[in-house]
């Protein structure tokens, strides 16, 4: 039975859907595809031993295999997502664990969280491998750094807040009083 062709309006066509995929008039109305057409085109896969990859644990600089980091869901299988690490217990994202940043960046990115990374650190064992790392000097200067970025940019805020306020109240610098 001929059906009405999704990519050319008015036609109807006596293909089954599966062969959309391929089908002439789709590729003249324009519409990409994701999948080459031409099946000669050559595919090469690169295999990753993912067990092999190194990663360092944000909040207690745990560094390990990923495989000790992998976490069982209630079916038996290895989550995807979700990872935990085996020393702290802290469980968070594939992308919170695997994002590559610059020491300068990781003291933004945990000053920008603030309490959540804090409460979830042991303090005195990450003092403790910074130290070990070799990077607690510049840690704590990019923080301290981080930290006074944010105090200058909240005043800032602060005054243009106050500004609108007094115009919208009607004030003027010539009539006040104070």
């Amino acid at each position: 039975m001929p059906r009405k062709c999704p990519f050319v309006k008015g036609l109807m066509c006596g293909r089954p859907a599966s062969y959309c995929a391929k089908c002439p008039e789709r590729i003249k109305s324009g519409q990409k595809t994701l999948i080459p057409i031409n099946p000669t085109t050559k595919k090469t896969v690169t295999n990753i031993d993912i067990s092999a990859v190194k990663v360092t644990c944000p909040y207690c600089l745990y560094t390990d295999y990923i495989t000790r980091f992998y976490m069982r869901l209630k079916s038996g299988r290895i989550s995807e997502k979700r990872f935990k690490c085996p020393d702290c217990g802290e469980v968070m994202r594939r992308d919170t664990l695997t994002k590559r940043m610059t020491v300068e960046e990781y003291a933004q990115w945990a000053y920008e969280l603030g309490k959540h990374f804090w409460s979830r650190v042991n303090f005195s064992k990450f003092k403790r491998r910074l130290r070990e790392m070799g990077i607690s000097k510049q840690f704590w200067e990019a923080y301290k750094k981080a930290k006074s970025e944010f105090k200058d940019q909240y005043e800032e805020y602060l005054d243009t807040l106050y500004e609108q306020l007094k115009e919208e109240m009607g004030y003027s610098d010539s009539s006040s009083t104070c």
